[in-house]
């Protein structure tokens, strides 16, 4: 049985969707919030950078995300869609 160098499987390689990774320093204490944020825009889900429980705009901005989410081409969504059309771009 031959031992050392490279196994297929032998690795776990996190795999992103945006390609190629780099290696970056940063302080171990915000290692797991940079992880999560970084993994939120891999997956091209909306990111928000702030305290939730005390800023209004993250409040709205999950309303507007909910339902945009939730909102089809039908005309019960017609006027749903127009307003988050026209909130969208006031939201950082």
């Amino acid at each position: 049985m031959p031992r050392g160098g490279f196994r297929e499987g032998s690795l776990r390689l996190r795999h992103w969707r945006t390609g190629k990774t780099t290696t970056v320093r940063l302080p171990e204490a915000l290692v797991p919030q940079v992880l999560k944020f970084a993994k939120a825009l891999d997956e091209g889900k909306p990111v928000w950078i702030g305290e939730p429980e005390t800023d209004n705009l993250y409040q709205i901005k999950e309303v507007v995300l909910r339902y945009a989410a939730a909102a089809n081409d039908s005309p019960r969504w017609d006027r749903a869609n127009k307003l988050i059309t026209e909130l969208e771009p006031l939201l950082p």
